[in-house]
């Protein structure tokens, strides 16, 4: 992904695995607005006056900072991601719940640049 359009503006803005892994991936979080924009110029705007970085609502919700998630995610990407190169095993039980389903860690795991496990033998 290039781009992430995180929010229309009206809804709540969520902490969704597309979300999670699209940070791990582009700094490009986007409002709709920017859409829309580069839809009436027909042609792709500078993303800069559209990055949805003051969000303080999701922000105390999740307790993050969100110039400080693309700062760390362009500096992570650079070195081949947050997790690169580590192999990550999800314990039975983790996934599902309130937390994201297998297919969804996976993806969010392998986003971070580390390999998902199936075994915590030597020879996986």
């Amino acid at each position: 992904a290039t781009h992430l359009i995180a929010t229309d503006g009206e809804s709540i803005f969520r902490r969704t695995p597309k979300l999670m892994i699209c940070i791990c991936k582009t700094p490009n979080i986007l409002s709709v607005e920017w859409l829309e924009k580069s839809s009436i110029k027909q042609q792709l705007l500078d993303t800069d006056d559209f990055l949805l970085l003051d969000n303080e609502s999701a922000e105390k919700a999740y307790n993050f900072s969100m110039r400080e998630s693309i700062r760390n995610g362009i500096l992570a990407r650079k070195k081949g991601g947050l997790l690169g190169g580590w192999c990550v095993y999800i314990c039975s039980g983790v996934a599902g719940n309130k937390a994201p389903s297998v297919k969804e860690l996976t993806l969010i795991i392998e986003a971070t640049g580390a390999r998902v496990i199936t075994s915590l033998n030597d020879s996986d």
